[in-house]
């Protein structure tokens, strides 16, 4: 059975444009180079890459083992400083945790952040956590509070 194939939405000049920022699509990312609008466009459809690193699917694998009711996504590819915002917005409500490794498209996100040193961000309703790696196990425990905080219908 083939995969079953989803059609994006074509956006209007007049329509608020998808990047978050609540102006009008003519007046926001109309105009901006096509290799930078198009992924965005991607990312809200496919909400994931096709393949993580070891890295992410070793975190993946843990925070399903606590909360095997979230769905877990590796944004990687598509989380940019254009897109950061828009996925918080967007998942705000839903039990969604965004998992990103540093790359070059999403370097400033982690720098915006204070994270220099630090190569993985966890994203879950409007909050987030950087760090290192190797650190994981360290830092393991306060992004399960975070979540079970947030789960619990905290927002602060």
């Amino acid at each position: 059975m083939p995969a079953p194939t989803t059609k994006a939405k074509k956006i209007g000049r007049n329509d608020i444009c998808f990047c978050g920022s609540g102006k009008k699509y003519k007046f926001c990312c109309l105009n901006k180079k096509a290799e930078v609008a198009v992924p965005r466009i991607d990312i809200f459809n496919n909400d994931q890459q096709r393949s993580s690193s070891q890295r992410i699917l070793t975190c993946k694998q843990a925070f399903s083992a606590v909360f095997p009711d979230v769905k877990i996504i590796d944004i990687s590819d598509t989380l940019t400083g254009f897109s950061y915002k828009p996925f918080q917005e967007r998942n705000l409500e839903k039990q969604i945790l965004m998992i990103a490794e540093k790359q070059p498209n999403n370097q400033s996100v982690f720098e915006r952040r204070g994270a220099f040193e630090e190569d993985i961000i966890v994203m879950f309703r409007g909050s987030y956590r950087v760090f290192k790696f190797e650190d994981f196990a360290k830092v393991f425990d306060s992004i399960c509070d975070m979540i079970q905080h947030r789960l619990n219908g905290h927002n602060e």
